[in-house]
């Protein structure tokens, strides 16, 4: 499910053809200027760089699937692509709130 609305939050509508060779320093470069992504340390800018390359990792593999047939949408980088899951979900998602059930005394008045 996670995976999911990742999928989702990349979601592109056109199709990306898969580059056999991509130079992956210079196109993070490119989507840093694209999206205006500044970091506040080279560390900081590793880490980002890093989750940037796994989101690629899983937006070109599932691409391939969608390249043959086994997909219906294709996926594209967008500027939540230098998040983890656990960080955009924690920012940018809606909290579930808890029942009342779930709360103090576990039954509603």
């Amino acid at each position: 499910m996670k995976f999911l609305v990742v999928a989702i939050v990349l979601v592109a509508a056109v199709s990306c053809a898969s580059v056999g060779s991509v130079d992956l320093d210079k196109t993070f470069q490119e989507w840093k200027v694209k999206f205006g992504k500044v970091y506040s340390s080279p560390e900081e800018e590793a880490k980002r760089k890093q989750i940037w390359t796994d989101n690629w990792d899983r937006i070109e593999a599932h691409n391939a699937q969608f390249s043959q047939g086994l997909e219906t949408w294709s996926m594209a980088l967008n500027h939540f692509a230098d998040m983890t899951w656990e960080e955009f979900s924690g920012t940018m998602l809606m909290k579930v709130p808890k029942s009342s059930l779930e709360v103090e005394g576990g039954v509603p008045n």
